[in-house]
């Protein structure tokens, strides 16, 4: 017998199916950042069930962006930005334990510097495809294999079989 997933959890699989890895880790920041906000919020109302639901979530995204790192093609960012969701963990864990909100808020600064990065990174990758996509048109339309693309002043002649993964290709791996 196959169970159907409910409404949600279909959503939310046919959401992140299709989306770019850049923007996954963008909505993760995203993510912890509101969670964060919400730990402030439950540090102020000294709810501490809140405080510890938010902490978990925290926790469990930059357990999650942790896991995505591939160190092999990452190189020394990969390893930096192991060591940044490691010590932010700490943090986190640190502000809940001794009832002190300012390591969620030093947590939270250096969340919102790399949502920035990674959002600008998002915004070149997605002009960069939209320039991958009237390029291929254009090659689409081209006469044949022997016909010349230019992009860039630099004439590629037939070499492009598959446009999208020749300028594209896996720019970054997390």
């Amino acid at each position: 017998m196959v169970v159907q997933p409910d409404g949600y959890q279909a959503y939310t699989q046919s959401s992140i199916v299709g989306v770019n890895p850049i923007n996954l880790v963008v909505s993760l920041y995203q993510g912890a950042i509101d969670s964060l906000g919400q730990i402030r919020e439950c540090f102020n109302a000294e709810d501490i069930p809140g405080r510890t639901k938010g902490v978990n979530k925290v926790i469990s995204i930059l357990t999650e962006l942790l896991v995505s790192l591939d160190h092999e093609r990452g190189g020394d960012v990969s390893a930096n930005l192991k060591r940044l969701y490691s010590y932010m963990q700490c943090r986190i864990l640190e502000a809940h334990s001794k009832k002190d909100p300012k390591p969620v808020e030093e947590v939270e600064g250096l969340l919102k510097t790399l949502l920035e990065s990674w959002s600008a990174l998002a915004q070149q990758n997605a002009a960069s495809g939209a320039l991958v996509a009237s390029s291929a048109k254009s090659l689409a339309s081209s006469d044949g294999p022997d016909a010349q693309f230019v992009a860039d002043g630099f004439s590629y002649g037939g070499y492009f079989t598959e446009l999208s993964e020749s300028v594209l290709g896996e720019a970054l791996s997390f």
